[in-house]
């Protein structure tokens, strides 16, 4: 296991990629990495600068380094501060979901295109106590372009990455019921999950171009069976993930010209 190193408080050079991972996110041993400590308006938040070939990419753990902060009070505001303050414009992010849909099965990666908000206690907005605030475009809430592109990489690596699918934020750290379930599953939504939201609104108030893959890690309770990988199995899927992420920043042409996520915030 490679040894931590003590964060540094200078910033690290500016960089266009950043990548933002949950409590299973492996791949980055391989790789040389700072760390540095950034401060927000939001609390201290530290970032691993991966250095992969030729590009420097940011990486933000979701919760925290030593794994501190369950979904409900994750400090989603200052991950996405600080990696903004980095100069990252595209956000790429990983994510565990539950599926309510028999066809998707664990240990299946999904892209997420689109999402339904359960979430009650989160904060969803940089702008608070009385500024003036415009509206937040959310018509494509996850980028179409970068989604294309992570698709188009996978595709290349044979990647099994073809299902897009509606997200159900749920507020957590409880699961759902079965009653739940069901109504999610007569809605026509395919996977849970407690991170996305408000997660994905933040970068698109920052005017990045944000994507997430999910890990379908579970089936949901009313459809349990006995069919759940092993962690390895798991911690396999989630190295692919983050080799998918370099590669698509490596290979794949990046740029604004086919979205609107930079002019999503509109302010009055």
């Amino acid at each position: 296991m490679k040894k931590k190193q003590k964060p540094q408080v200078k910033k690290p050079n500016k960089t266009p990629f950043g990548i933002i991972g949950g409590s299973g996110t492996f791949g980055f041993e391989d790789y040389k990495t700072d760390e540095y400590s950034i401060e927000t308006p939001y609390g201290r938040i530290i970032i691993e600068m991966i250095h992969y070939n030729d590009l420097e990419i940011a990486f933000a753990a979701r919760h925290g380094r030593t794994l501190k902060y369950p979904p409900h009070q994750t400090n989603y505001r200052g991950n996405i501060e600080a990696l903004s303050s980095l100069g990252v414009e595209y956000l790429l992010a990983t994510c565990s979901v539950t599926s309510v849909k028999q066809d998707l099965r664990p240990g299946e990666l999904v892209m997420l295109e689109d999402f339904t908000d359960f979430t009650k206690s989160r904060f969803y907005t940089f702008h608070q106590d009385g500024e003036i605030l415009g509206n937040v475009e959310m018509d494509d809430p996850y980028c179409y372009h970068l989604r294309k592109q992570l698709l188009t990489q996978a595709k290349e690596e044979a990647l099994p990455l073809t299902k897009e699918v509606i997200y159900a934020a749920m507020e957590g750290p409880r699961k759902e019921t079965r009653s739940e379930a069901s109504f999610f599953h007569k809605m026509g939504w395919d996977v849970l999950g407690m991170t996305s939201v408000p997660e994905v609104i933040l970068a698109k108030e920052k005017g990045m171009c944000y994507a997430s893959v999910g890990l379908v890690t579970m089936l949901s309770k009313g459809l349990q069976e006995d069919l759940n990988p092993s962690s390895a199995e798991l911690d396999e899927k989630r190295k692919k993930i983050v080799q998918l992420f370099l590669h698509t920043f490596e290979n794949q042409e990046l740029c604004h010209e086919h979205c609107s996520c930079r002019t999503a915030l509109s302010l009055p």
